[in-house]
């Protein structure tokens, strides 16, 4: 959803450059601080166990 909203002009956004590459090399997306790196972080995912499949 932000990324769909970046391309139309809506905010900037800060995600991982794999993700927008495609956009970055068509010109939809720019960077606006090239300079600039974020700090890595941890990512974590909660997930409902009664969401998979039932092992058999």
């Amino acid at each position: 959803m932000i990324n769909r909203l970046s391309t139309l002009g809506m905010r900037a956004i800060l995600v991982p450059e794999e993700i927008v590459a495609d956009k970055i090399a068509s010109g939809q997306l720019q960077r606006i601080l090239p300079d600039r790196q974020s700090k890595s972080m941890p990512a974590y995912a909660l997930t409902d166990t009664s969401l998979l499949p039932a092992k058999s």
